[in-house]
């Protein structure tokens, strides 16, 4: 497990976990589509939902995406990307950057829709 890279998400999103009971699970895979690994996830999931960072770890790049739940299945996590454009302007150069942003975009939708990326967070969680 990518320990480190799994501290630095947690820094930022744990709040899911802590404030809204979201479960966490991270793995990896050996390839995306044709392009060989690792391919590291990061899933954030409730009764709704799973919201999955992944991680082409030697290219750097990341994306997010949605699913209608947790999957031991890499392609079933990806079923839904999240395009981040349509919610900043601001350009990332790091992994922390990155991480700032997708964590200030999470909290103003929970603030102003109780969701996430349209997983519906529960009021009895807040």
């Amino acid at each position: 497990m990518s320990e480190g890279m799994t501290k630095k998400i947690l820094k930022y999103l744990g709040f899911l976990i802590e404030e809204y009971n979201f479960k966490f699970s991270f793995q990896s895979f050996d390839m995306w589509k044709n392009f060989y690994g690792p391919m590291d996830t990061y899933s954030f999931y409730n009764e709704f939902g799973c919201l999955t960072l992944h991680n082409a770890v030697q290219r750097g790049e990341w994306g997010v995406f949605v699913s209608k739940q947790f999957s031991s299945n890499q392609y079933a996590l990806m079923d839904k990307e999240v395009c981040l454009a349509n919610y900043t302007s601001k350009s990332c150069w790091t992994t922390t950057g990155w991480l700032k942003v997708v964590s200030k975009i999470i909290k103003a939708q929970i603030e102003s829709e109780n969701s996430v990326f349209d997983i519906p967070i529960k009021l009895s969680e807040r």
